[in-house]
């Protein structure tokens, strides 16, 4: 669900040239081509990147589906989290902070599962070997056209972050979008999926001349970085924060009587 517009110099080639996008992504390290990276800055948004609330609430519902709730009890388990997180910190929530809401909020945990029916409690609690990761199992009754809206918001949130034009963002996400039906959409949600950029980048590309793509696509490149390393340092804050805890609770556990 990441990239951030931060400015970077464009060297000047012999002549006075500008550096191609081709050329500005190399020096960044990265192997992505520019219509790839392109795609990348609508379709994954930043982690920082806050939205409406009710594009915020969309995409909990989708997220909670995507763990295993059923959709109607996806919705309860939204209206649960907002209850324990609060109307005002929810409307502050970052589009990152969807996966480890969890982590940040503890008790939205077992308000949400108040909300889930004895198949959604099947799906989210699946036996899994002792030190191995419980699988997703997704919901089975997604609402595709749910789907579409909360990600033409979030695609649309995410070109206005990263600098693109009304007329830009209309025409990348349309590209994205049109191409999928909302059984399409469910499906991404029910398989476990996300949508590849790479699979959109050759559409995404023709919304924008060569001159743009040469000024745009170097800051998006470096933006990719940058947050790239935001996510890893928010990794590494929440990794040593479960730690922690586990711990204190192994701590606990062995100074008992």
């Amino acid at each position: 669900m990441t990239a951030m517009m931060s400015l970077v110099a464009v060297a000047g080639c012999s002549g006075g040239d500008k550096e191609s996008a081709e050329d500005a992504l190399a020096k960044l390290g990265l192997s992505d081509s520019p219509a790839v990276v392109l795609a990348v800055a609508i379709e994954r948004p930043s982690a920082q990147l806050v939205v409406e609330p009710d594009l915020t609430s969309a995409y909990l519902r989708v997220a909670y589906a995507a763990r295993g709730y059923g959709w109607a009890d996806a919705q309860c388990a939204v209206e649960r989290a907002i209850q324990v997180i609060g109307v005002d910190a929810f409307a502050t929530l970052s589009v990152g902070s969807i996966g480890n809401l969890q982590a940040a909020y503890p008790d939205t945990e077992p308000a949400a599962r108040e909300c889930a029916s004895p198949e959604s409690l099947a799906r989210l609690d699946i036996d899994v070997p002792e030190g191995e990761k419980r699988p997703a199992t997704p919901a089975t009754d997604v609402d595709g056209a749910h789907v579409r809206t909360t990600l033409d918001g979030l695609y649309r949130a995410s070109a206005a972050d990263r600098g693109l034009t009304a007329t830009e963002a209309d025409c990348a996400v349309d590209k994205i979008l049109t191409p999928r039906s909302d059984d399409d959409l469910a499906a991404v949600v029910e398989d476990n999926r996300q949508i590849d950029p790479a699979d959109d980048a050759d559409e995404v590309v023709t919304c924008f001349s060569t001159e743009r793509i040469d000024e745009f696509v170097p800051q998006v490149g470096q933006a990719l970085l940058d947050d790239r390393a935001e996510a890893n340092k928010e990794h590494d804050r929440i990794q040593a924060e479960i730690n922690a805890q586990i711990d204190a609770m192994n701590a606990s556990t062995t100074t008992d009587p």
